[in-house]
């Protein structure tokens, strides 16, 4: 019935859900302890039957989709919207089990994500034309004629046909459009229970958050994060409708445009209309809002710092923040996992719970992660995966095509797969072709430059081995081969990656996963570490999808030389204390074992009082 009928019960649940008085988030019911189990799912985005059919396997639902979790929370940890067509369904169905699961002792709660805040602040641009379709019953066509004259007014000062305006106004308003704007605005049945939700909850001892909790979290409480957000949330819908009632921009305008187009009432340079009080500190108000953090890539439904930056750099700030808030585990949605699995990181401090359900746009499956006591769990419904949590692996560097290799499996295939062809290049590299599994990987091999027969000086393997031993992850796969009689190094081609001019060029790196502040700093540790005698542009590799920087070129390195190469010798580098403790394990013992077949001992004793000198410029 469930799923057959849920068109024919909107419009009765939407009527029986304006009539609920909404909770206030409050530490009260913000922070949560439960004897039951605590059951995590991410990222919905409209996958209604997946959503249900996750549910009923998990026992937190029957079959007539009504709770039957008992004394259980369920935690959705953000993005219910956009991109599939169910998500008004999966929204309503929420609101209507918050209710049951009250009444049998048990809790549901959302947790604000980014698509939720982009719905309710009118950034659209991910909102399918079948979402908007979802919402034609509850169109007013009042509204949409209404609409309609504000958009003509809006372009009456550009030079386009009648006609081009009509198709612009249905393409940006669909069927259904008007009806979603109703539903999501302040006092909509949607949009007035979403701005009661908390962008980040307790639950035991596990904190939820949709993106991740950067430093500029850090010291505060879980109410201090939900009323900043809110104050700042609401200050931007109520400005934002005013001035889409007012005619100053339209219901469609894209949210990035509005802040433009309210900055001449500031001045009173709007020549067309009065000018009052209230315009201008409405005006104030938003900007205000737009400018401030909960919009910014390290706010906690945005920001992918603890899963994008290494271990060197991210592993002690969520200590810290877990610390802060008594806390043990973290858990987050937001960037599907790469194996689409349900992956953990820092040993379980951080869990990842986004495993892509919509399955026709992330390729992904459902998933829940249940946490029980000290015991975390998966469970996936439509596989026969075990139950245990996976740790999140080292994947740096590119991957050809959708070959979505672990590092330790790619250097299996670097250092055993056979090779189909290789030719000589003009910096004495030879381009070589591998064959993984009937399909082609192109990689790098440079012949050993050691003049003495006795002696190995592979440094891009020790710089890859170093990197692994340190928590960089800024070292791409490098592992020791012979290639026609040669014996050298062999790693994956990263030539066709974006370089350092071509990033300063075209202005890229605002939205890294991980900032270019830490990276950089990183940069200068490992060049002190190696004795890089200078960093070249074009040794500044990242990967497109989300700016981490893998430094290349690394054959000139890891030298007897015993100081910080000239252009770092004043510089001061901060080092996290995770990076401290592992450049304090480092003994001659250690370096033996991990680099002394590509490393002689000179080479590796000179690592040892870099390592000093690197501490002692540290911050």
């Amino acid at each position: 019935m469930l799923k057959t009928h849920r068109h024919l019960i909107s419009t009765i649940v939407i009527a029986f859900l304006l009539c609920l008085s909404p909770l206030q988030v409050t530490a009260n019911n913000a922070e949560w302890n439960t004897s039951g189990r605590v059951i995590a799912v991410s990222d919905i985005h409209g996958a209604f039957d997946e959503f249900v059919t996750l549910l009923t396997g998990a026992r937190l639902i029957d079959d007539d989709g009504h709770w039957s979790g008992s004394s259980d929370h369920l935690v959705i940890v953000g993005d219910v919207l956009d991109r599939g067509a169910g998500s008004r369904d999966v929204l309503e169905m929420i609101m209507r089990l918050e209710t049951e699961a009250k009444h049998a002792g048990g809790m549901v709660h959302l947790v604000l994500g980014n698509h939720e805040i982009m719905n309710l602040v009118g950034d659209l641009r991910y909102v399918a034309v079948a979402e908007y379709a979802r919402y034609a019953d509850v169109e007013d066509p009042e509204h949409r004629s209404a609409g309609l004259q504000k958009f003509k007014s809006l372009q009456s000062n550009k030079q386009v046909s009648a006609a081009v305006v009509m198709e612009e106004f249905k393409r940006l308003h669909p069927p259904g459009f008007f009806g979603h704007s109703q539903l999501f605005s302040a006092e909509g049945a949607l949009g007035k229970w979403l701005l009661t939700r908390p962008v980040i909850i307790k639950v035991n001892d596990s904190v939820f958050v949709h993106g991740g909790l950067s430093l500029s979290m850090l010291g505060k409480s879980v109410d201090e994060i939900n009323r900043l957000h809110h104050k700042v949330l609401r200050e931007f819908v109520s400005s934002r409708e005013y001035f889409v009632s007012k005619g100053i921009f339209g219901a469609a305008t894209n949210f990035f445009d509005q802040p433009d187009l309210v900055k001449p009432l500031l001045e009173n340079k709007n020549a067309q209309k009065t000018v009052t009080q209230k315009d201008q500190e409405t005006a104030k108000r938003l900007i205000n809002a737009y400018r401030s953090d909960i919009f910014a890539s390290d706010s906690p439904t945005w920001y992918r710092g603890n899963i994008g930056c290494s271990a060197a750099i991210e592993k002690d700030r969520l200590r810290l923040h877990l610390e802060h808030l008594g806390a043990r585990r973290l858990v987050v949605g937001h960037t599907p996992t790469p194996s689409r699995t349900i992956e953990s990181r820092f040993n379980g401090m951080l869990v990842r719970v986004d495993t892509g359900i919509l399955n026709s746009h992330y390729h992904g499956q459902p998933s829940a992660t249940i946490i029980q006591g000290d015991k975390v769990t998966a469970y996936y419904p439509n596989s026969s995966d075990d139950n245990s949590i996976s740790t999140q692996a080292r994947r740096v560097g590119p991957r050809p095509g959708r070959i979505n290799l672990t590092d330790m499996a790619l250097e299996q295939v670097l250092s055993t797969a056979p090779i189909l062809s290789n030719e000589l290049q003009e910096d004495n590299s030879t381009l070589v072709t591998i064959d993984y599994e009937g399909r082609p990987i192109q990689a790098r091999f440079t012949a050993d430059q050691s003049k003495k027969r006795s002696s190995t000086s592979l440094p891009e393997v020790a710089a890859y081995r170093l990197d692994q031993h340190l928590g960089m992850e800024m070292i791409p796969v490098a592992v020791p081969r012979n290639v026609d009689g040669k014996s050298g190094v062999i790693r994956l081609d990263t030539d066709k990656l974006i370089d350092e001019d071509q990033r300063m060029t075209r202005r890229l790196g605002s939205s890294a996963w991980c900032s270019l502040k830490d990276q950089f700093n990183m940069m200068y540790a490992f060049d002190i570490l190696l004795h890089n005698k200078g960093r070249q542009r074009n040794a500044m590799r990242y990967t497109s999808s989300d700016m981490r920087l893998i430094l290349t070129d690394n054959e000139n390195t890891l030298g007897v030389e015993r100081g910080a190469p000239r252009y770092l010798k004043s510089a001061v580098v901060a080092v996290p204390a995770y990076l401290k403790s592992q450049l304090q394990q480092m003994d001659a013992q250690l370096l033996e074992d991990m680099l002394g077949d590509v490393l002689d001992a000179k080479r590796r004793k000179a690592i040892l009082s870099r390592r000093n000198v690197l501490l002692k410029q540290s911050k």
